[in-house]
């Protein structure tokens, strides 16, 4: 998709010269989601879209899924470059955890925006307002593992349940882990399928994306987050 109309072509131009406040007026609804979506398409940048409340986030994220989904080329280790950083589905005060794909999608995000070239990010002032995990917290969180490397297998476990993964029989949701003799399974959020590690002591072995529904392999990689 190319821009072809005038006022799209002005406008990413602005912004590339850096001009820091413009307004769009005259369209609204799924018009506005559209315009924007041809505009995100041209732009060789990060973006924050920032909406007035969580619901209006929801909304204006699917929407401008639908409009990016044919066109998007899949990027990076995440697969995409729009992101959703949701607001907590639950207070703070209460001391209870929010959901863990509340968790994950705000770490992916985050992660994205530290990572990725060129990420488009959907949120709310609500979400954007709340405590924000520091960039150099998730950075040294991140633990990168290659094939052959010699890594403390019970270290990683004890890392993986600090870091909020849950320990499963079986791996099927984002933030889930397993383990089985050699094998650790691994849900990390950055990745559109899980990843299974086999250890021959401390030594990994093979590293391998694998479906959750038939629990087989995918794809052979040679490193991993």
């Amino acid at each position: 998709m190319h821009l072809r109309n005038q006022n799209l072509v002005e406008l990413k131009r602005w912004i590339e010269e850096g001009v820091k406040h413009l307004s769009v007026t005259g369209i609204s609804g799924t018009a506005r989601v559209f315009f924007i979506a041809q505009l995100l398409l041209e732009m060789d940048k990060p973006c924050l879209l920032l909406l007035p409340d969580a619901k209006a986030a929801s909304r204006f994220y699917r929407e401008l899924e639908f409009f990016l989904a044919k066109a998007f080329v899949h990027i990076g280790t995440g697969g995409t470059r729009l992101f959703s950083f949701p607001i907590y589905d639950i207070s703070p005060l209460t001391g209870l955890s929010p959901h863990r794909d509340v968790i994950t999608r705000r770490l992916e995000a985050l992660y994205a925006l530290t990572s990725e070239p060129n990420p488009l990010v959907v949120t709310s002032v609500e979400a954007v307002t709340m405590r924000i995990l520091p960039k150099d917290a998730l950075i040294n969180a991140l633990e990168y593992m290659e094939l052959g490397e010699e890594l403390d297998r019970e270290a990683l476990l004890q890392r993986l349940q600090t870091n909020g993964y849950f320990r499963t029989s079986l791996v099927e949701e984002m933030g889930d882990y397993s383990v089985r003799g050699g094998v650790v399974d691994i849900f990390p959020p950055v990745y559109l399928q899980p990843v299974r590690l086999e250890f021959w002591g401390d030594r990994i072995e093979s590293i391998r994306h694998f479906d959750t529904l038939t629990q087989r392999s995918t794809e052979h990689l040679r490193e991993v987050i």
